[in-house]
């Protein structure tokens, strides 16, 4: 049956919703976050999520189109079935042709977005290298809990799946996975922490320290 037009404004509006939620979630921007003592970003794997179900969304909808358009026709028509096209062919032969534009400049969006996700995650390692190539975990100075760069985005909500996705999200290479993993397990071997616990100024900052670097580890 043809899509009617109570179906077409559903699926409109559905797309619409999703495409506000997605700008909603990628307002963050990177950013140095001193109460985290970290280099955060946008949520990397929040974002990549809305963006593939933006695709579901948009695949369900063309299956619709689609579906309808082969109910008037039976196949596909090129240019010269056009003139010989009922008003019902012809409006469903151009909803599917703007179904494609807006397929096509939504992939080149989806592609420019991968780029970007992934020169932020460069970014992010860069930054976070440096800052433990600055920290001066030899020296005498104090060693507070704000200024150690822990592998997280947001040292608040630490779990192993928020250092997996900080340390190697994008990483496909398993040798780089296994020289960045064995590189973090030298960084916070509990071990080695203990050897600069006469820096940290408090007990409570021992405690603190020392649970997370545990926890890392």
């Amino acid at each position: 049956k043809p899509e009617s037009q109570e179906n077409r404004h559903n699926s409109t509006k559905r797309f619409e919703n999703h495409t506000q939620n997605y700008s909603k979630a990628t307002d963050s921007t990177y950013r140095y976050n001193d109460h985290n003592s970290t280099f955060s970003s946008i949520d990397i794997s929040h974002n990549e999520q809305w963006l593939q179900h933006l695709f579901d969304v948009l695949a369900e909808d063309e299956v619709d189109h689609y579906s309808n358009f082969l109910y008037y026709k039976g196949e596909t028509c090129d240019s010269k079935d056009i003139d010989g096209m009922s008003e019902e062919d012809y409006a469903a032969f151009i909803r599917k042709a703007e179904q494609q534009a807006e397929q096509q400049r939504l992939m080149r969006h989806y592609q420019a977005e991968q780029i970007r996700l992934q020169e932020i995650r460069h970014e992010r390692r860069i930054s976070y290298l440096a800052h433990w190539n600055q920290f001066d975990i030899n020296g005498q100075s104090s060693v507070v809990f704000k200024d150690i760069p822990w592998p997280t985005t947001d040292i608040r909500r630490l779990s192993k799946v928020d250092v997996e996705d900080f340390l190697l999200s994008g990483i496909k290479d398993d040798s780089e996975i296994r020289s960045i993993l064995r590189q973090e397990q030298i960084r916070f071997h509990p071990d080695r922490w203990h050897r600069w616990i006469k820096r940290m100024p408090s007990e409570r900052q021992k405690k603190k320290i020392m649970e997370t670097v545990t926890e890392i580890s």
